[in-house]
């Protein structure tokens, strides 16, 4: 118990003394006059090579720019495609008591997004037993094209 009294004391000393150690620094930062304090600053030479610097980075910064630009447009372009696949897919399966569309539902088999940078291409693959379906749909400068094989 003696023990643990003596190392309470030790570290409350020590606080105490890391708290004046502290106050004592604090008092020497007030007592210095706000005058005295500098600011650096950058010499002529260096202020005119930042700033050509700067400029020269401007273009890129501009093609960055507009390359978000065109990467959100064709991010809308997905979601639009996405939104007419659902519904698609919805009026598939509201049809799907109709014979020709019967295996509807376990035709997919899977679906990939490839992202080109000019361009965005759905490709679709279909598949059943009996027949095979590949459809693709670029989406870019050049508008909307489909390609189906069967």
């Amino acid at each position: 118990m003696r023990k643990a009294r003596d190392m309470a004391e030790v570290e409350h000393d020590f606080i105490k003394d890391k708290l004046e150690r502290v106050r004592a620094e604090l008092e020497r930062v007030r007592l210095v006059p706000p005058s005295s304090v500098t600011v650096p600053t950058l010499p002529g030479p260096y202020r005119i090579l930042i700033e050509d610097l700067m400029r020269r980075l401007d273009p890129y910064r501009s093609e960055r720019n507009s390359t978000r630009d065109r990467c959100h447009e064709l991010l809308e372009d997905v979601k639009g495609l996405t939104e007419k696949s659902g519904k698609l897919s919805r009026l598939l399966l509201v049809v799907g008591g109709k014979p020709s569309f019967s295996r509807c539902e376990s035709l997919c088999e899977g679906f990939s997004t490839i992202f080109h940078s000019e361009s965005v291409v759905i490709l679709s693959i279909y598949s059943d037993d009996e027949e095979s379906e590949v459809r693709m749909t670029e989406v870019g400068g050049r508008g909307e094209h489909s390609y189906a094989s069967g």
